[in-house]
């Protein structure tokens, strides 16, 4: 509060008035919305600091308070310029975001979600090859965008065995085993029912020889 004395003079006659400047009411409470929200880890959603005041008044705060996290490893929070608020999700977990202004503090609840599978990709879709062997592989492409090779754990099947088939490795590599010219499907299959194909031409040219340059 700020009391300001104002006097007007015309001639002899003095005049004057008291101005009295309120100033805001004081913050007592910061609610962090939405709360509790859910994100994956990989995305981000923006949370808005809320402001109540002695007087029952309401105001945005997000970009004047300080933010933080209980715990980095699942998620972060920006105090950037034009972000603030804005929340990331790192792993699987749950933490508390904290919004701080003048020692008022207000809290609200992130949940990272775990990534779930998005699609199964073979690689290559596609393969035009002569009789011999070609590497193979088959990928999980998870929510977060993270990929995992699975060859060795999906069923692999082919449309046509005689033509080609998929060989695996020491329980890890996977092989494509062109045996004979022709065309032949294989589809990888997971456990969860998805699956994702390669379409294999093979020709009657043999591989001879390989040269490193």
């Amino acid at each position: 509060m700020s009391v300001t004395v104002i006097r007007a003079l015309t001639g002899n006659l003095v005049g004057t008035a008291t101005v009295t400047v309120l100033g805001r009411p004081a913050l007592i409470e910061i609610s962090v919305q939405p709360s509790p929200v859910t994100v994956n880890a990989g995305k981000s959603i923006a949370l808005k600091a809320m402001g109540r005041y002695a007087d029952n008044s309401l105001a945005d705060v997000s970009e004047q308070v300080t933010w933080s996290t209980s715990n980095g490893q699942v998620a972060t929070v920006s105090n950037s310029v034009g972000s603030r608020g804005l929340v990331t999700g790192v792993s699987h977990g749950t933490a508390s975001i904290e919004a701080t202004l003048r020692a008022v503090k207000g809290a609200g609840t992130v949940v990272v979600s775990a990534p779930t599978l998005l699609q199964l990709t073979v690689n290559p879709p596609v393969l035009r090859t002569p009789v011999g062997y070609e590497y193979i592989n088959a990928l999980t492409v998870m929510t977060d965008g993270t990929t995992n090779d699975v060859s060795a754990q999906v069923s692999w099947s082919s449309t046509n065995p005689s033509v080609a088939e998929v060989v695996v490795f020491q329980g890890q590599y996977a092989y494509v085993e062109a045996k004979a010219a022709g065309t032949a499907t294989l589809t990888a299959l997971l456990s969860t029912g998805q699956s994702a194909t390669c379409a294999v031409t093979v020709t009657s040219a043999t591989l001879t020889a390989i040269q490193i340059t």
